[in-house]
């Protein structure tokens, strides 16, 4: 038998822990590969929407492949605390340090080979399927199936670098000065789990801070609370699982009552030990979880609010707005007609003039009845505005960034208008980077200023508005001099967006929650021998099947469930800071991924528990 047959052998007499392992490997592969598959694809045209897909798919591989480093790294080490004894074994027997660091290295190599032929050759199985999906997302021709060498290349040459990095840094991890340290394996003594009561204050001490500051955030502080928040319940977390946990169970024995029920005594003690050796775990996967439920969330979160969103910062089907002269409206209106698109028009002016007192240049003035005409059409609230008194109308950027409201302002020819108040919802659409902002001012005020730049606004409101993409004529669209706004077309396109971030954001929460249950299988069954034994033990002493098999699904729920829950209050916070990107209630979608996910999780716990407890008795002779 060859040093690579030996090597060989021992992956495949070790599959049933590789098993989950190589999976998750090559589902990250393939996400790569179907991605690079589009990125590289020689059919893609020009154009602002597969331009952003391209963007995203490239952001999306640099995640993947980082995760993915990190997700083997974590997934190698643990396999090999896993077979300590095996090692001692071929020490034994005469293999030298440098013939098992060399065994090693082939194996993780060999795995990260079957991880990328596997990966790829799912890719290019489905590799149509993909291309049709991403062709209906982002509403563009199905792409076609073609021999993506330049995709392969890169996968390749990535991940065998990935594996060959890992599987080089992971022999260190294995300490062969000590043949007996090894032969003991994973059942040294373990010492009483000790825990800290100022460490554990400090868990909800850390956890209790990042929650308040998400609490209080808004959209123009969201951003630069977004880092602090995350290493405080990061650090939080971490001390959760490895000091809280643990003191609180410690405490719970001291409860003789509750301490000598039934099996709660073998429960409770056996848990501290459980939550002590898995903290990291534990944390690992909370971190990792949460960033699934929020990578999938908010996408979907976005997605579901997409329209109201559009509705409220469009609020006529169409607007059309003439500089200076009048006349494109007329011709507008004969293509509406053509189109038997029935509709009701808004129309007024607004007088353009340098102002002072804002951080605008200039400021476009509407007189109150103009306004209160728009916004009785819309079903919106009329104002009143006193003499020399002016109302803001925030444009929905404006009104999002919370941007104060001035005192007073003042156009360059001496007029000046004390601010009364600010309305937050305009009758008519603002582009993010107009150079002016809106004013309502009495009819009165209005007639006196005198200016030579006049817009010229014609709203349309129409029913079925959806369905008027066909109106999005560029003729009626020449800088400086006239703009149309079709909230159809707007619309299509925050769609189409959407729906890219909720493909993309979607397999990488797929990607992440893989992992994250692979770490809780791996940890599972890198545990069986151990759990085998104590049930052996335990059995002795007189506890039923039915005993055993409870404190066992108990165990193996807290392992499957403490990380999830965790993970969903840290989401649930973090929507409430994400809700200030939207008018609207994200609490729907939000309970709708919560929910997706926890079903997926309880069906993948069910699974794990039955093939668990089957091996468990295969192994162990308590009773069945």
């Amino acid at each position: 038998m060859t040093f690579l047959q030996f090597a060989l052998n021992n992956v495949k007499r070790n599959a049933r822990s590789y098993t989950a392992y190589l999976l998750s490997s090559s589902f990250s592969v393939m996400i790569f590969f179907s991605f690079a598959m589009f990125i590289f694809h020689p059919d893609i045209k020009e154009g602002y929407i597969v331009q952003t897909a391209q963007s995203g798919m490239l952001v999306a591989e640099y995640i993947i492949f980082f995760f993915s480093f990190f997700f083997i790294f974590y997934s190698i080490s643990t396999f090999l605390k896993m077979r300590n004894k095996e090692f001692g074994i071929l020490m034994i027997h005469g293999m030298s340090k440098r013939q098992l660091n060399g065994l090693i290295f082939t194996e993780n190599v060999l795995i990260g080979l079957f991880s990328i032929m596997i990966g790829m050759g799912v890719g290019l199985i489905f590799g149509k399927l993909f291309f049709m999906l991403s062709g209906y997302v982002m509403g563009i021709p199905s792409l076609s199936m073609y021999l993506p060498w330049k995709a392969m290349i890169l996968t390749i040459l990535a991940f065998m670098i990935m594996f060959v990095i890992v599987s080089f840094t992971t022999v260190f991890f294995v300490k062969t000065s000590e043949v007996i340290g090894l032969l003991k394996g994973n059942q040294k003594p373990k010492p009483e789990p000790k825990s800290s009561l100022p460490l554990s204050l400090l868990a909800t001490v850390l956890i209790g801070a990042g929650y308040y500051i998400s609490s209080i955030a808004t959209m123009r502080t969201v951003a630069i609370f977004m880092i602090p928040v995350a290493i405080l319940v990061i650090a939080g977390t971490f001390f959760l699982f490895s000091q809280l946990s643990v003191y609180v169970l410690k405490m719970l024995k001291k409860n003789t009552a509750l301490y000598y029920k039934r099996t709660n005594m073998i429960t409770l003690s056996a848990l501290v030990y459980r939550m002590k050796d898995n903290a990291r775990m534990f944390f690992g996967v909370t971190i990792v979880t949460t960033v699934a439920f929020c990578a999938v969330g908010t996408v979907v979160s976005f997605t579901g609010t997409k329209k109201s969103e559009v509705t409220n910062s469009f609020p006529f089907a169409f607007q059309l707005t003439e500089y200076n002269a009048k006349g494109q409206s007329v011709e507008f209106e004969k293509d509406l007609a053509k189109e038997k698109v029935s509709y009701k028009k808004v129309e007024t002016h607004t007088k353009l003039l340098p102002i002072t007192g804002t951080s605008k240049k200039q400021g476009g003035f509407i007189k109150e009845s103009a306004y209160n005409k728009a916004a009785r059409a819309l079903g919106y609230d009329t104002i009143d505005v006193n003499s020399g008194e002016a109302v803001w109308i925030k444009s929905s950027y404006e009104a999002a960034m919370n941007i104060q409201t001035p005192k007073s302002i003042s156009t360059t020819k001496g007029q000046t208008f004390v601010m009364s108040t600010a309305v937050d919802k305009s009758v008519y659409s603002h582009n993010i980077s107009v150079s002016y902002s809106n004013y309502v001012i009495p009819d009165s005020d209005f007639a006196r200023l005198t200016t030579d730049h006049i817009a010229y606004i014609t709203g349309y409101l129409v029913s079925d508005w959806e369905q008027t993409t066909s109106l999005n004529e560029e003729k009626f669209r020449e800088k400086g001099k006239v703009e149309l706004i079709s909230r159809a077309e707007v619309f299509h396109m925050v769609k189409q967006m959407y729906s890219i971030m909720l493909f993309i954001g979607l397999f990488i929460g797929v990607v992440f929650y893989l992992s994250s249950v692979s770490f809780l299988y791996f940890r599972l069954f890198s545990d069986i021998e151990g759990d085998r034994k104590f049930y052996d033990a335990i059995s002795k002493i007189g506890l039923t099947d039915q005993e055993i098999k409870k404190i066992s699904s108990f165990q193996i729920g807290l392992l499957f469930f403490v990380p999830f829950i965790a993970a969903a209050i840290h989401t649930a916070v973090a929507y409430t800071a994400l809700q200030e990107f939207f008018e609207t209630s994200i609490l729907g979608p939000s309970l709708l991924v919560i929910g997706c996910f926890f079903a997926v999780h309880t069906l993948y716990f069910l699974i794990i528990r039955s093939r668990y407890m089957s091996q468990l008795r295969g192994l162990s002779p308590f009773p069945k």
